[in-house]
């Protein structure tokens, strides 16, 4: 069984996530719906001498009510294996002084008349 063991900060890797785009839309004329669709980047650096593996996990929403629809856009292009509770993760190998930038692309939808929070 694989196990888990944090051993501290390592300087020479840098993992930066950051929201590049949140775009509101409504539609609707009497049932009317609230769309965010969200751009999230995770920009990874590799400082060290030598190729680095390593796993990056991210979160997206999950619904847990039917009303609040969630989408994953562009589901092929970001690369990660995603389970049923939400979370992506790469398998990442990076070589020396490589960068690489990940993107996550996703929609939340649902009826105006609902109050949505925790997606931020």
């Amino acid at each position: 069984d694989p196990i888990t063991i944090a051993l501290g900060v390592d300087e020479s890797l840098s993992v930066e996530r950051k929201l590049v785009s949140k775009k509101t839309e409504y539609k609707g004329l009497v049932n009317k719906t609230k769309r965010i669709e969200y751009v999230y980047s995770i920009k990874l650096a590799n400082g060290k001498k030598r190729d680095v593996a390593i796993t990056v996990q991210d979160a997206i929403p999950v619904s847990q009510n039917e009303k609040i629809a969630v989408t994953l856009i562009n589901k092929n292009s970001i690369g990660a294996a995603i389970d049923n509770e939400g979370k992506a993760t790469w398998q990442v190998e990076l070589k020396s002084n490589q960068k690489k930038e990940l993107m996550i692309h996703f929609a939340v939808e649902f009826p105006e008349s609902i109050q949505v929070t925790g997606l931020e």
